[in-house]
This record gives structure tokens, C-alpha cells and sequence, in this order.
């Protein structure tokens, strides 16, 4: 019987050829890079400075809360007595002034017409002096009290009323008062902000320039070895060649033989036993 067929076959799947060594200079260019170590960190600040006009914002603040404002110190004293009734009628030193003004014109008509005119009354009845004159002049100057009284009186009840309603604004713009200082330290505090963060950009450029030289080599390979892997691939398959039966090559080689020698039959008995040989061992 003759020896049966066995067929192997191998797929191996690789690069094409024309970059095959391209690769192989590839990995061996990341090792070296491997093998130099890692980059370097940068070595410079990588936090900008407060400008000046931060630091002076930070420190006038400071400064501010722990000792206060003047100005806002004089004002919370004044609205502090103005909350306190200080300027009412009794505290107020231009009150007993504003009286004294509006109540002359009852006096200088009281000294000039209405005491005058009594005076004359009783005497040109003959009872200049009398209890009747003396009562006269009393009442009409307990009216020039009373009608300074009244005026007075309006005149405190209005200024009352304006220092109360002083005393309610001054306890509303209190808060807003004392936060008015605040402002020029937050105007100075956003100039210097802008300037850190200009100060903190230039860093950051310094920072991102540095980090590609470190690492430029590394991308470099990088990139290279991406472009290799757009190269096509493909499978290779191989296969040894069959192994023949060498009993049908025996029998193949010998009717071959017999054939070249038709009509000889000594011939034809040769001939298929060289082609029965060569089918053998040929």
C-alpha cells in the first residue's frame, strides 16, 4: 500500500516587507530613548509671584481690618450721636439760634405795637398804672410767651422729626458706609490680578516649551512608528509539498515504460520494469 498525504500550513501575519527593517531600527531607537531615563522635570518656579499691587492689596486689607477706617471711624461717631438723640433740640447748638429768629418779629411787635399801644390806652384814660394797666400788660405779654411757645415747639417738633428720620438713614447706610473702604482695595487687589495672571501665562509658555524639547525625541519615534503602522500587512501561508505514494509513481512509471515499447514485448517487459524502478527510486 503506498504512504498517505499530510498537508502543515502556517499563517504568519507581518508587515510588509519594505518596512520590516524600518521597525526593527524603530525599537531599537525606543530602547535607547528607554534606557537615558525619564525627562527631566522643569527646574524653574512654576508659580508666578504676586505683583506688587496684589501684595499691597493683601496687606492694606489686612492693615484695614485690624485698625479700621478713620473716616468710617468719624462717621459711625457721628451717626453714633445721631442715632443717640444728640442732635435734637437739646444737644443741637443751632436750635436755640433758629428759635430766637423766628420768634423776633413777636418780640419787636410786642416791644414796638402791642405794649405800646396798652400803655397808651390806659393813659389816655388816666389809669396809666392802675391794676387794670398792669393786668393789661401782663396778659399781652403771657400772649407773646405763647405764641413764642408755639413757635418753638413747632420748630422742635420738626427738628425732632428730621433727627429721627436721620437717625433711621444713618442705621440703614451704616453697613454700606463701613464697606465703602473695601472698594479701593478690591480696584487695587483686580489690577494686580491681571498682572499675575499675565506673570503665570509667561510661566506656563516656559513651562510647555521645556516639556516639548524634553520629550520631542519620544513624539518624534511616536509619530514615525504610527506612519509604519499605515503600511499594509499581510498573511503569508506555507505549506510543504505532498509526499507522493510512491506505489501509484512505481505503477505510473512502469505502464509508462510499457507504452514506449508497444509491440516489443521483450521491450515492453524492460520498459515497465525501468519505469516500476524509477517510479521507486526515481
Amino acid at each position: 500500500m503506498g504512504k498517505s498525504n499530510t498537508t502543515t500550513t502556517r499563517n504568519v501575519s507581518e508587515p510588509w516587507k519594505g518596512v520590516q527593517q524600518n521597525y526593527k531600527d524603530s525599537y531599537k531607537d525606543a530602547k535607547s530613548l528607554y534606557e537615558r531615563g525619564a525627562p527631566d522635570f522643569y527646574p524653574g518656579e512654576m508659580t508666578a509671584p504676586l505683583s506688587g499691587y496684589t501684595s499691597g492689596a493683601i496687606d492694606w486689607m489686612a492693615d484695614r481690618a485690624q485698625a479700621g477706617s478713620p473716616v468710617v471711624g468719624s462717621a459711625q461717631d457721628q451717626l453714633t450721636k445721631t442715632m443717640g438723640g444728640d442732635y435734637l433740640d437739646a444737644g443741637n447748638p443751632y436750635f436755640s439760634k433758629a428759635v430766637d429768629a423766628a420768634t423776633r418779629p413777636l418780640r419787636d411787635q410786642y416791644s414796638e405795637q402791642i405794649a405800646p399801644g396798652i400803655d397808651s390806652t390806659f393813659s389816655s384814660a388816666g389809669r396809666y398804672g392802675s391794676d387794670a394797666h398792669q393786668t393789661a400788660a401782663q396778659r399781652g405779654g403771657e400772649g407773646l410767651m405763647r405764641a413764642m411757645g408755639d413757635v418753638s415747639s413747632q420748630m422742635a417738633e420738626g427738628n425732632y422729626k428730621n433727627e429721627r428720620d436721620n437717625q433711621i438713614r444713618g442705621m440703614l447706610f451704616a453697613p454700606e458706609l463701613a464697606q465703602q473702604d473695601y472698594f479701593d482695595i478690591n480696584q487695587l487687589g483686580t489690577a494686580g490680578s491681571m498682572i499675575d495672571s499675565q506673570n503665570q501665562r509667561t510661566i506656563n509658555d516656559d513651562v510647555t516649551r521645556y516639556n516639548y524639547d524634553q520629550n520631542k525625541d519620544q513624539a518624534n519615534l511616536s509619530s514615525y512608528m504610527g506612519l509604519l503602522g499605515n503600511a499594509p500587512w499581510g498573511s503569508v501561508t506555507t505549506a510543504p509539498k505532498d509526499s507522493p505514494n510512491l506505489f501509484t509513481s512505481a505503477l505510473g512509471g512502469a505502464a509508462t515504460g510499457y507504452g514506449l515499447s508497444a509491440g516489443n514485448p521483450l521491450g515492453a517487459l524492460a520498459g515497465g520494469a525501468a519505469g516500476l524502478f524509477g517510479g521507486l527510486f526515481g
